[in-house]
């Protein structure tokens, strides 16, 4: 927040605007964000067919859930596994908008992000027992 408002963050805004590569860039992978101007991560920028999104929603859900059981299952996650979950959820939350986020869920996508820095990057350990 406080870089934003400094003089010389102004200054390189201004130069990056004037610049009609970086615009088209920016507009291309940058400005994909709701009305509350939160960054939209989605696996649907993927589909081909935008206008039939539900096999893709389906199959995000349906991600998730394995994922989901895999970890109750087995009661271990690692960091690869945790992505995947965060990217479903915030794949979800995109086509929510503004009425998907008042709730619980950008806080629980929050929790599931800081939740990849507690658990090991690949290996598959259990909780221990005892």
């Amino acid at each position: 927040f406080w870089f934003r408002n400094t003089r010389l963050y102004r200054k390189a805004e201004d130069a990056l605007d004037s610049n009609k590569i970086f615009c088209n860039l920016r507009e291309a992978l940058y400005d994909r964000s709701d009305r509350m101007d939160r960054p939209l991560l989605s696996v649907l920028y993927l589909a081909r067919n935008k206008l039939d999104l539900d096999p893709w929603l389906d199959g995000i859900a349906k991600a998730g859930i394995a994922m989901s059981t895999f970890l109750l299952a087995t009661g271990a996650a690692n960091v690869p596994i945790l992505f995947g979950l965060w990217i479903c959820q915030r794949s979800i939350m995109s086509v929510g908008n503004a009425w998907y986020g008042f709730g619980w869920e950008p806080q629980l996508a929050e929790l599931g992000f800081h939740a990849m820095f507690l658990v090991p990057l690949l290996s598959l350990k259990s909780i221990p027992t005892s």
